[in-house]
C-alpha cells in the first residue's frame, strides 16, 4: 500500500502537461483526484469513480 493511497490530492492545470500527468500517476497509485484547469473540457473525457 502506497503512502498516497486512498487519500484526497487536488491537483490544478490537470487538463495538460505537468498537471495532467501528476492526476493521472497519482490516480493509477489509488488517490482520489480532484483536477482542477482552466479548460475544463479536457477533463470531461476523464473516467470517474
Amino acid at each position: 500500500m502506497s503512502g498516497i493511497e486512498g487519500k484526497v490530492i487536488a491537483v490544478t492545470g490537470a487538463s495538460s502537461g505537468i498537471g495532467e500527468a501528476t492526476a493521472r500517476i497519482l490516480a493509477a497509485a489509488g488517490a482520489h483526484v480532484v483536477a482542477g484547469a482552466r479548460g475544463p473540457s479536457v477533463l470531461r473525457d476523464w473516467p470517474r469513480t
